[in-house]
């Protein structure tokens, strides 16, 4: 018997393998899946999807191909692994692909297999009226060479479309290379980076695969509350980790003879799989504090006392509207996020609704009001960070999600408002100067909580994006944080995205940076006291 038949399952639900059956429809991956679609029907001619490993593109890619396929006037073709040695190579795996006559490399030259590829996609695309679809995944392999080739297809066209639709699926070292090769990067329609699941994303996608999977009319429910924080802490929200994660932790449960996974077992499992990241203190802390919660409000509304209070002064929730903050490094946060992680709204609802029935409301520490007047007397917010000129490679949100740390549409519009001569995002010419604003903030950064490593700290914005443009892949992640005070004015710096439990792990962190960054990065152990932080 199968270890997913003990739990009223009738397949395995995390499966590693890019099951199309299994695909989440997530806001990120519909919305690119929808788009990519679109482009293709159009004839836009080449689409490019980047992505964190992990982040569901050969899932997308898979059920892309899917979705074509129902099609009979769509002809799709798949390349694995484009890492060609040769032109020929490339050339002729296409001609395989494509089925046309020509057995050997002896029986042509480069220039007569591109012919006659143009005359096969002449006779698909206009006698026939076919779109051929070229997809090549894990993009990031794509040598120099097959560019060029690849950008020679894009040239045959009619007067209405493209005669070849390529969509390239690439983690993100696939940036430089388009930023290397401008003349390939311009023919792009379609552009998007993929982005991690949020909570409650996260959350969908762990009951849509148990539903998937189940053996009756009623999905079992398999993790608790807070095993399902512990997950999303554990992987980042990350699909391919969130996969691993839960399929350890079913197996986990089979093995324990238990019906759910809690706090401790995914735990457990988490360490087990992902060694190098362990939980913060304050995570794992927080069953027992959401215990001791519970246990205090019980005792609480069992006093007479407490209920005439309540009777006398109901509580409210006053909506506060969002505005711009500034928080000095001398006083206390009040949120439990550091700056890398903050929630959106929709996540925060989720968050509320997931521990509602664990753990009572808190009352929010406020700043008091004659502190924020010395803030803002101190400090007042600048209206933009400052310009960044574009370069060749440059597209708007993928500036905003450098700048911004993910991208939103109501960043895109307030970028804009403020640059009210863009009007067309498609158009940016290399050499334009882009305004980027100061925008409210969502949550306030732990920025005490243990050192930080600062790879850079730099004077302007444009500085800071260069720098943010030029990093190289494989690095570990950063992250851009402004901040300024009346002596030194407004700075930039660029932190390693993980917050270290001390100076040790500071220090191991800094060792594993490449030797060109090493040399000008430094542990933060404490900031200034007058320092003001612009958090995103």
């Amino acid at each position: 018997m199968d270890y997913f038949e003990l739990l009223n399952l009738s397949k395995e639900p995390f499966s590693n393998s890019p099951d199309p059956d299994f695909f989440y429809p997530s806001r990120e991956h519909l919305g690119c899946l929808q788009k990519l679609e679109l482009s293709i029907r159009l004839r836009r001619g080449l689409n490019v999807v980047i992505g964190d490993i992990g982040t569901g593109k050969t899932t997308l890619c898979r059920h892309l191909i899917r979705r074509l396929g129902a099609d009979n006037k769509l002809e799709t073709h798949l390349v694995l692994d484009p890492e060609f040695a040769t032109p020929l190579e490339f050339l002729f795996s296409l001609v395989d692909m494509f089925g046309l006559n020509i057995l050997s490399q002896a029986e042509g030259s480069a220039w007569q297999i591109k012919e006659s590829i143009k005359n096969y996609l002449f006779i698909k695309g206009v006698d026939e009226e076919k779109t051929i679809v070229l997809i090549i995944d894990e993009g990031q392999k794509i040598p120099n060479f097959c560019l060029e080739i690849l950008r020679e297809l894009l040239n045959y066209e009619t007067n209405e479309y493209k005669l070849l639709q390529i969509v390239v699926f690439a983690q993100r070292e696939f940036q430089q290379t388009l930023a290397e090769y401008p003349n390939f990067a311009d023919r792009i329609n379609f552009y998007h980076v993929l982005v991690p699941l949020n909570f409650r994303e996260t959350w969908n996608l762990l009951q849509f695969r148990i539903t998937q999977a189940k053996n009756s009319y009623k999905a079992p429910r398999l993790f608790t509350t807070f095993g399902l924080l512990a997950i999303y802490r554990a992987t980042g929200g990350y699909p391919r980790k969130i996969i691993h994660l839960c399929h350890r932790v079913l197996v986990a449960m089979i093995v324990q003879n238990r019906t759910k996974a809690n706090w401790a077992l995914v735990r457990w499992c988490s360490k087990m799989l992902f060694p190098q990241k362990p939980f913060p203190m304050r995570w794992r802390l927080a069953p027992i504090v959401a215990g001791l919660l519970v246990a205090l409000i019980v005792v609480g509304f069992a006093s007479r006392q407490l209920e005439m209070a309540f009777q006398e002064a109901p509580l409210s929730s006053p909506s506060v509207e969002p505005r711009n903050t500034l928080i000095s490094s001398s006083e206390e946060p009040t949120s439990d996020r550091p700056a890398q992680e903050v929630l959106s709204d929709g996540d925060a609802r989720a968050m509320s609704e997931a521990t509602a029935t664990e753990s009572p409301p808190q009352p929010v520490e406020t700043v008091p009001e004659t502190r924020r007047d010395a803030i803002a007397a101190e400090s007042s917010a600048p209206d933009v960070y400052g310009p960044i000129t574009l370069k060749s490679g440059d597209y708007l949100e993928q500036m905003i999600r450098r700048v911004y740390g993910f991208r939103d549409a109501r960043y895109l519009k307030a970028v804009m408002q403020i640059n009210p001569e863009v009007t067309d995002l498609n158009t940016l010419e290399v050499g334009r100067s882009i305004n980027f604003p100061t925008l409210p903030v969502k949550a306030d950064p732990l920025l005490k909580n243990g050192p930080w490593v600062q790879v850079a700290e730099k004077d302007s914005l444009d500085d800071a994006y260069q720098f943010l443009r030029a990093y190289p892949p494989g690095a570990p992640p950063i992250f851009l944080l402004p901040h300024g005070n009346p002596r030194d004015g407004l700075r930039f710096s660029i932190l390693l995205r993980d917050c270290c439990v001390d100076q040790q792990s500071a220090e191991s962190a800094l060792r594993r940076l490449p030797l060109s960054l090493a040399s000008d990065a430094r542990i933060l152990s404490k900031w200034d006291e007058d320092l003001v932080f612009f958090v995103k």
